[in-house]
């Protein structure tokens, strides 16, 4: 999560440093697991850089019978390397189940880490 709220805080200090966008109020929203990274977004961030935090059901804490199991973490390490290479939605019928648009179809289907 840290890797993500690192990626979504530097993608905000690059739209927010244009011009446009300098003056204005900057607000972090975050519901549910993206609480958690909104959270960890405003930690890493400078003092100065936020007017404000909004949370809505934020997951700061895993229940104890949701964690994983130390065998999955040890799993999951070993695949998050690799993870991202995968296409999340790898079978093209699925995709044509999900897009019915068949420019759009064409578009998604051609894209192999869609």
């Amino acid at each position: 999560m840290e890797k993500v709220a690192a990626t979504s805080l530097c993608f905000f200090k690059h739209v927010r440093d244009s011009e446009p966008y300098k003056h204005l109020p900057a607000f972090l929203f975050g519901e549910s697991m993206g609480g958690l990274a909104t959270l960890l977004m405003y930690f890493q961030s400078e003092p100065d850089t936020w007017t404000g935090l909004i949370f809505s059901a934020p997951l700061f804490v895993i229940p104890e019978d949701m964690k994983p199991s130390k065998t999955h973490l040890f799993a999951y390490g070993l695949l998050f390397g690799l993870a991202d290479t995968w296409a999340a939605m790898p079978d093209n019928k699925m995709v044509g189940k999900a897009i019915h648009d068949p420019e759009k179809l064409k578009i998604i289907a051609a894209n192999p880490q869609r």
